[in-house]
This record gives C-alpha cells, structure tokens and sequence, in this order.
C-alpha cells in the first residue's frame, strides 16, 4: 500500500465522524470521483496497523473497500482505486469466497486485499 496518498485522495479524506482521519495517516475514509466513469466513490481503506492493532492473526493485509451509492463498482473503477493506493508491482486480489464463508453486508461494494510480507501466489504469466 501507498504510504503517502495523493493530493486527489486526501483531497476526498473524511475527516469528521466515525470515519474521520487527518491527513497523512494510511487508514480512512474517502469520496472520490472516478473520471473514467464520472461515478463517485466511496472508499474504505485499513492498513497493516490496523490488522495488527485490532489482534488479528499475522500476516496482516491491507484492505480497501469500494462501493457506489447503487451499484458495484466496475472493473474500471476498481483499477482505477487500485492505482491510486497501491504501488504498480503489488499484487492486490479480490476473493470470491467459498459459500460457507461469504458474508455479504452490503449489495454494493466490493473489496481489494494485498497479504503483507508475503508474496501472493499468481498463475505464470502468459495466463494471466
């Protein structure tokens, strides 16, 4: 994960509420406008201190939630967040879940995860 955000990001930074944290931490709340589809974004992101900070068990993962006011986002909006809070060479997931597992609070929204200090498995290249 980025350790520093972008004017653009801190710029939709929540600050107030439940949600609110100050410029420069990498954990918060953002509204942000997509200009490939001109669709406001609402984006959720928790960094590895907050894995760590709340027990969970090592490794940690950085996660980042996006969604829309009606609908999932799209593949282009999901890269589009992705780029902004993720270096280029990680590798950054979303699961599909095995039935018994998938938890699904909200109809609208969909997740990117990046597992700490390990490196992800990925099919080789030319099938990617």
């Amino acid at each position: 994960m980025r350790r520093t955000f972008s004017p653009l990001v801190e710029a939709g930074r929540v600050m107030q509420g439940q949600y609110g944290t100050i410029h420069g931490q990498t954990h918060g709340a953002f509204f942000l406008m997509c200009p490939l589809t001109k669709t406001e974004l609402k984006v959720i992101v928790g960094g590895s201190e907050g894995w760590r900070a709340s027990d969970l068990p090592e490794p940690p993962w950085e996660h980042v939630s996006v969604s829309t006011e009606k609908r999932c986002p799209s593949w282009k909006e999901m890269c589009f967040v992705k780029d902004l809070f993720f270096e280029p060479e990680e590798c950054v997931v979303q699961f599909h879940p095995p039935a018994s597992k998938y938890i699904n609070e909200h109809p609208s929204v969909l997740h990117l995860w990046r597992v700490v200090g390990v490196e992800f498995p990925m099919p080789p290249v030319e099938c990617v």
